[in-house]
Parts: structure tokens; C-alpha cells; sequence
């Protein structure tokens, strides 16, 4: 071993700080959070300050980051794109000065020699500002052409040395010369949406110069376990801290009739299965959501982490989507909007192509809507039927019964009803009760000899004619009870099947 190399093995061991040419910067801003309960907003606040903290503590243990070839292009091209502003300048004082001497008052001669010392001065700086945007020019076409190769490693270090400080955009800076006058490389943000107790949290690292937007790592828990959640977006981030490098992933659909007009959604990036090319999709390791749809086909939608492999073939079998065509018509060739899983469809009669199951349709005569513009509270009529029970048929033609009054008010009607039966048959208790008592008691007097019978017997018919008025009014409530939650019955469609 010559002694450059032994020199350079020990410097790299006792010292390996020096090899880096600059640490990798991290930091993180607060994340946002929204929930509908007003109670747990004081929650949430802290949890956006805490979270945040609790994963830059574990992605400070990361040690070490792969510097892609992209990633340094975008800092060649920062570099660039501020000289390009001090090169300009040069060129328009140098075009200012040499446009000071035409216009002097100096001799031919002397304003010659002058001119030509300006002219060289005016090419040379434009010599300067072309080639500059040259190099930005062939820099960029590098960017766009340039894949995952790792070129340098960086170690990772914190924004202000610790976890604790949150990074925070004041007024006075947009975002990218902040990041710039903090010397930042990486940012962390993220998102909490709670509901009830429980808060799905996304967070992804977007790095600078380039802005250049990582996945986005997700996890839900328990609003109490934020060290748990914290723990799990921290082993997601990982790898797009240490950028890892880049996976492979390989897409086989079947059927082949679905290629053409399949595409392939990767966390929220549509790429067109056509301009996948055969060497597979690159993307960096980690936890992925992948959709995959074509038309006439249902979506397949799944997460996957990754990590293990350096590709991966995913096969896909897409379930085609059953149709039929349906012809709807109405009763004495009744006219209106129709809705079809809450869609509008069109008017009646109409034919339309319907995916093969359940269908819950709703029909707004016309002369209703030109009277009630808004359809809340219209008449309309409801109906359903499963598509399924027609096996076989690729057409099928309805006839709609049409429910014209409208449904909303008969409810309401039922409902008057049922609550003032109820009042009368709570009202006719008071002389059912008083008549009852005062027979009671003129009955037992007559018995001990102190009341005539005659006043009993007058007392006995008018409770036993209360009495019936009663029953008569508690089996009208029982009816009117009846009647109301049929009436609410008739809302909803008579067969939904799972």
C-alpha cells in the first residue's frame, strides 16, 4: 500500500468529517391540522408542535446522505442562475459606458481608441453572460435526462444543532430565500386530520435546491400515542433522509385489452401505462400508494413498502365492469329529470349504459320543477332495482310508477296528525278520569245508604261514554302512529341489497 493511500484509509477513519464538504441541513416546520371539533384544537396545536420534534430526533441518527447526481445539478444550477444576475449587470454597465463615449463631446480620434477599449470591454462580458447560459442550458438538460446515481455523501446534521427549533417562515422572505439564507437541504412538512380521537398524519421531506418533492410517509393512531405515530413516520423517512437510492417496479396488467387505456397512479403522479418504459418505473425506496385504472375496469388501489428488493414486478388483474344498457319510461309518458346514483342522467324516457348491480334512482316530474326550481322538497318519485337479477340480458327496459305528491309534506302531514291524535287522547284522559271517580264515589255512597241511586247511574253513563271516547281516541293515535312511519318507510328503496 503506498503511503497516499494508508493516509487517505486513516483520515478516513479517525476524521471521516473530512471528506464531507458540508453537512446536510434538515429542519422542519409545524405541521397543519384541521378538525371539525372546536374541542380538540388546543390537542392538536401542540401535537403539530411535538410531532415534527419527535421525528427529527430519529432522522438525525440517519448519519448519512447519498448526494444524487440530481440533487448536485440543482446546486450547480442555483450557482449558475446567481452568477447569470452579477454577468448581466456587467453587461449592461459595459453597453452603458461604451454608450457614454458616443455621446461625448471628445475628438474622432480619442473617441475612437475609446470606443474600441469599450467594445472589447461590452464582448467580453457578453462573451461571460452567453457562455453562462450555456452552461444553464446544457445543466438543465442534464437535470431532465439525469437519474438516481449517487456522486457524494453528506452527513446529516440539524437546522440550529437540535430538534427543538421548528422553522418558521417570517413575512419579510418568501420560502426560497429563507431556505437559502439558512443554507436548509431538506424540510420536512406535514398534515394532521383528526376525527373523534384518532389523527392520520402525512409528512414528506422536500429537498432544496429544486424543491424536489419525496414521498409522503403516512400513519394513524390514537391522538395520545404521538411517540407511536412519530416512531412510524420516522422509519418511513429514513430512507428519503439517507436517500437510499431508487427501486424498480415492473407492472404486468392483465387483461391485455386494458393496457391501452390503463394508467398508473403513484402517490398521486399519473403515469400513462404507454409511456412506462421496459426497464420499469424508478422510485425512491420506501412505503408507495399505487393505483392502477382503465377504463371499463375497477380500480385496484394498494400501499407497499418498498424496501427489501432492488425491483419488484407487480401483477395486476383488472376486473372489468359489468354493463347493461337500461331504457327508462314513465307512466302515460310522464317527463322529468332523472337521477341515477345521485347523477342526473337526462330526461324521460332515456337510455343509458349502467353498471350491472344496485341502482337507486330519483325522478322530478317537469311540471314540478318549473314551479320549484330548487329540488329540495319537490315532488318526486324513488325507485331501485338490482341490475344483478337480470343475467344475461344486455338490455332491459323499466316502466317508473310514478309517486307524484309529495313525499316530504306527506311526512309532515302524517306527523301533525299522529302528534295531535296523541294530544286528544292525552286531553280526553282528564274527564275519562274525573267521570270515573265521581261514579266511584256516588256509587259507594248509595251502597252505605248516604247517596240516591239515580246520581250514580247518571255518573256510570257519563264515564262509561268517556271512557269509550278514550279508547277510541288511543286507537286513532295507534292508526296515525301507524300511517306516520309508513309514510317514513316509503323514503327509502323496499329491496337494497349488500
Amino acid at each position: 500500500m503506498s503511503v497516499r493511500r494508508f493516509l487517505s484509509v486513516l483520515f478516513a477513519v479517525l476524521l471521516p468529517s473530512y471528506f464531507y464538504a458540508t453537512d446536510w441541513i434538515l429542519a422542519s416546520e409545524p405541521f397543519s391540522f384541521r378538525s371539525d371539533s372546536d374541542s380538540l384544537q388546543e390537542t392538536l396545536y401542540s401535537m403539530s408542535q411535538q410531532l415534527p420534534k419527535l421525528i427529527l430526533e430519529d432522522l438525525a441518527l440517519v448519519g448519512e446522505r447519498n448526494i444524487s447526481s440530481k440533487e448536485e445539478y440543482y446546486r450547480q444550477l442555483k450557482v449558475l442562475q446567481a452568477n447569470h444576475k452579477t454577468l448581466l449587470t456587467n453587461y449592461n454597465n459595459a453597453v452603458l459606458e461604451r454608450d457614454k463615449v458616443l455621446l461625448s463631446q471628445q475628438s474622432q480620434l480619442r473617441k475612437r481608441k475609446t470606443l474600441k477599449e469599450k467594445n472589447l470591454a461590452v464582448d467580453e462580458a457578453l462573451l461571460k453572460l452567453q457562455e453562462n447560459e450555456a452552461q444553464t442550458a446544457q445543466l438543465l438538460d442534464k437535470i431532465e435526462s439525469s437519474g438516481n446515481e449517487i456522486v457524494a455523501k453528506e452527513a446529516v446534521s440539524l437546522w440550529k444543532g437540535n430538534s427543538e427549533t421548528l422553522f418558521v417562515l417570517d413575512e419579510k422572505s418568501t420560502l426560497a430565500q429563507k431556505i437559502d439564507s439558512e443554507k436548509i437541504n431538506g424540510l420536512l412538512t406535514g398534515s394532521i386530520t383528526a376525527f373523534n380521537n384518532y389523527a392520520m398524519v402525512e409528512a414528506s421531506i422536500t429537498v432544496f435546491p429544486g424543491e424536489i418533492s419525496s414521498a409522503t410517509a403516512t400513519a394513524a393512531g390514537s391522538l395520545s400515542d404521538i411517540v407511536l405515530i412519530a416512531k412510524q413516520l420516522a422509519s418511513e423517512l429514513k430512507a428519503v433522509v439517507a436517500n437510499a437510492g431508487a427501486v424498480e417496479l415492473f407492472f404486468e396488467i392483465e387483461p391485455v385489452q386494458a393496457i391501452e387505456s390503463a394508467a398508473v397512479i403513484i402517490d398521486g403522479s399519473v403515469i400513462s401505462v404507454a409511456d412506462i418504459p421496459t426497464q420499469g418505473i424508478a422510485v425512491a425506496t420506501g412505503n408507495h400508494g399505487i393505483t392502477l385504472e382503465a377504463e371499463g375496469y375497477y380500480d385496484k388501489t394498494f400501499n407497499w413498502n418498498f424496501s427489501e428488493e432492488g425491483s419488484y414486478l407487480i401483477t395486476v388483474e383488472l376486473e372489468k365492469i359489468e354493463t347493461v344498457e337500461l331504457a327508462l319510461v314513465g307512466e302515460e309518458d310522464a317527463q322529468g329529470q332523472v337521477y341515477v346514483n345521485a347523477l342526473p342522467v337526462g330526461t324521460l324516457p332515456v337510455t343509458l349504459e349502467v353498471e350491472r348491480g344496485l341502482l337507486l334512482g330519483e325522478f322530478f316530474p317537469s311540471e314540478v320543477q318549473e314551479e320549484v326550481p330548487d329540488s329540495q322538497g319537490q315532488s318526486s318519485a324513488y325507485f331501485t332495482m338490482d341490475l344483478q337479477d337480470f343475467t344475461g340480458l344486455d338490455f332491459v327496459n323499466a316502466s317508473l310508477k310514478l309517486q307524484t305528491q309529495d313525499i316530504s309534506n306527506r311526512i309532515e302531514k302524517r306527523r301533525r296528525t299522529m302528534y295531535n291524535s296523541y294530544s286528544a287522547f292525552l286531553v280526553s284522559l282528564v274527564p275519562t278520569i274525573f267521570s270515573y271517580g265521581m261514579y266511584v264515589n256516588e256509587h259507594n255512597g248509595w251502597a252505605m245508604g248516604y247517596q240516591e241511586e239515580e246520581k250514580a247511574k247518571v255518573w256510570k253513563g257519563i264515564s262509561n261514554g268517556t271512557i269509550a271516547l278514550s279508547v277510541g281516541l288511543g286507537i286513532n293515535f295507534f292508526v296515525q302512529l301507524g300511517r306516520y312511519i309508513f309514510a317514513v318507510d316509503a323514503v327509502l328503496p323496499e329491496d337494497i341489497k349488500d
